[in-house]
């Protein structure tokens, strides 16, 4: 059974992107309520770039976890 792509290859990684990704989503429901410029509004921006950098670095350890699985690192290339 060929196994390519057809699910995360770190199971953690997924789990966390889901999460980080609600907390995203709830920074806008927050967005919407704080009043532009507040302090409030200020501090959930924060979190939501600290989430949204968090969920880039996440699908970068996977896209590098892929390629490494697939031999597509170089770990296959003979001197």
């Amino acid at each position: 059974m060929d196994k390519s792509h057809h699910g995360p290859e770190c199971m953690l990684a997924h789990t966390l992107i889901d999460r980080l990704a609600n907390l995203v989503n709830y920074c806008d429901l927050l967005q919407e309520e704080a009043e532009a410029g507040s302090a409030l509004a200020n501090r959930v921006g924060i979190i939501q770039r600290i989430a949204r950098g968090a969920i880039e670095e996440l699908n970068e350890h996977q896209r590098k976890l892929s390629e490494q699985l697939n031999g597509r690192a170089g770990g296959d290339k003979v001197a």
